[in-house]
C-alpha cells in the first residue's frame, strides 16, 4: 500500500513539475511602502508582483490537476496478482486557466454565456501512456508465432485544449502532439517505478516495442446535463457549495489522428452527499459518487494497428467495445481527491478477458 502511494505521488506529479519547469518571468523585489526605487533601477521593477505578472502576460492557473492510472491500484487484489498487461500505466498533469487561449485559440465557435463566471477556459497537459503485452507462452517461442502477444508501446504527449461551458452544456476541442517508441520513455519509466514496489510483477521485456513515430490526435467533445436536482453545483462538478444533489448527463466525442481515429458516447450519473448537515456550510467536505457507461467505435488505434508510417507488429482489433467506470471523490473547498475504477471490454480479437485498472486524481484550485 505504501509503495502504491509513493508510486501515485511520483507518477502523478512529474507532468505538472515538467509544465512548471517552463518557468515564469523573474521580478525584482518591490521596496517597502513609502520608499522610492533605488538609483539606477527602473520604477517598473518595483511594481507589486501581481501587477508585474499581469504586464508580462503571466497568469495564475485556476486549476492544477494530476491523475495517474495503474492496474496496481486494484487494492482488493494482492500485489503480486495485479497484472502488468494491456493498458498498464498512465500519468497526466494539467494546468487550467480562465479565458480563451492565446497560444492555440481552438474554440472559435464559443458563445457568450450569461453567467458571472467565465464560460471559456483553456488548459495545457503533459502525459504518458504505457501498453504492454503478455509474454510468449513458453521459452523459445517467438512472439510473432503467438498472435495474442501485443507489442509494447509508450506514448508521450503534450496537449492544448479549450472549452466553452455553462451550467448544463460543455464543449471542448483539444490537440495532442507527441511521440511513440523509445523516445516516449516507456521502459525507463516502468523500470524506475517497479523499484518502488518490488513485490509487484517484474517489468516486461521492452526489446520489442513500437518503433519511433510522431503522432497527433484532434478531439472534439461535448457533454450536456439532461436532468439535475438539488444543489446545482452537483451538475457542474465543482467543489463548491454545501448541499446534496444529483445529475444525469450525456456525452460524446470524435477523434481524428494518427494515434486514434474513432468516436464514443455514453451516460454519467452523479450524486453528491454532504458529510455534515447544511448548517456547517462549505467548511465540511462532500462526497461525490458517479457511474459512467461508454460505448466506443474505433477505426484506428496505433497501439493495436501498429505505426502508420513504418512497418510494425499488429493485432486484429475489435472495432466496437464498451467501458464502465465507478468513481468516489471527496470535495472540500478548493481541493478534490478521487479514486476511480474502470473496466474495458476486450479490444482485440484474442484478448480473452476485460481489462480493469484504477485511477488516483488530485485537483487544487488556487483561487
Amino acid at each position: 500500500m505504501l509503495a502504491a502511494g509513493a508510486f501515485a505521488v511520483s507518477v502523478g506529479a512529474w507532468p505538472v513539475a515538467a509544465l512548471a519547469s517552463l518557468g515564469a518571468p523573474a521580478f525584482a523585489q518591490a521596496p517597502p511602502p513609502g520608499q522610492s526605487a533605488p538609483p539606477g533601477q527602473d520604477s517598473s521593477e518595483t511594481e507589486p508582483r501581481a501587477e508585474q505578472r499581469e504586464r508580462a502576460g503571466w497568469r495564475r492557473p485556476g486549476t492544477v490537476r494530476v491523475a495517474t492510472d495503474n492496474d496496481a491500484y486494484l487494492f482488493w487484489r494482492k500485489p503480486w496478482e495485479r497484472t502488468d498487461h494491456e493498458y498498464t500505466s498512465g500519468a497526466r498533469g494539467t494546468v487550467e486557466y480562465a479565458g480563451p487561449s492565446d497560444v492555440l485559440p481552438l474554440a472559435r465557435w464559443r458563445r457568450t454565456c450569461g453567467e458571472p463566471r467565465p464560460c471559456v477556459s483553456h488548459s495545457f497537459s503533459l502525459g504518458q501512456e504505457l501498453y504492454t503485452g503478455e509474454p510468449p507462452p513458453a521459452p523459445g517461442v517467438e512472439p510473432a508465432a503467438h498472435p495474442s502477444y501485443r507489442t509494447n508501446a509508450a506514448w508521450l504527449y503534450v496537449e492544448a485544449a479549450e472549452r466553452d461551458s455553462t451550467g448544463r452544456d460543455a464543449r471542448e476541442v483539444s490537440v495532442r502532439v507527441g511521440v511513440v517508441g523509445p523516445p516516449a520513455l516507456g521502459e525507463p519509466m516502468q523500470q524506475f517505478f517497479h523499484v518502488i514496489g518490488p513485490k509487484y510483477p517484474l517489468p516486461v521485456d521492452w526489446s520489442r516495442q513500437l518503433p519511433f513515430e510522431p503522432g497527433v490526435v484532434v478531439t472534439v467533445a461535448r457533454r450536456r446535463i439532461v436532468a439535475r436536482t438539488g444543489d446545482p453545483d452537483a451538475g457542474g462538478g465543482r467543489a463548491t457549495g454545501s448541499g446534496a444533489g444529483a445529475a444525469l448527463s450525456v456525452y460524446g466525442n470524435a477523434s481524428l489522428g494518427t494515434i486514434l481515429t474513432g468516436a464514443s458516447g455514453g451516460l454519467t450519473a452523479l450524486g453528491v452527499f454532504p458529510i455534515a448537515d447544511a448548517a456547517h456550510g462549505a467548511r465540511w467536505p462532500r462526497v461525490a459518487v458517479s457511474v459512467e457507461a461508454t460505448a466506443y467505435g474505433v477505426l484506428r488505434d496505433e497501439f493495436l494497428d501498429g505505426t502508420l508510417f513504418r512497418s510494425s507488429p499488429r493485432v486484429a482489433k475489435r472495432p466496437l467495445y464498451n467501458e464502465g467506470r465507478l468513481a468516489v471523490e471527496l470535495w472540500w473547498s478548493r481541493l478534490r481527491l478521487g479514486y476511480r475504477v474502470a473496466q474495458t471490454g476486450p479490444r482485440y480479437r484474442l484478448q480473452d478477458a476485460p481489462l480493469t485498472w484504477g485511477t488516483l486524481v488530485a485537483e487544487w484550485r488556487p483561487r
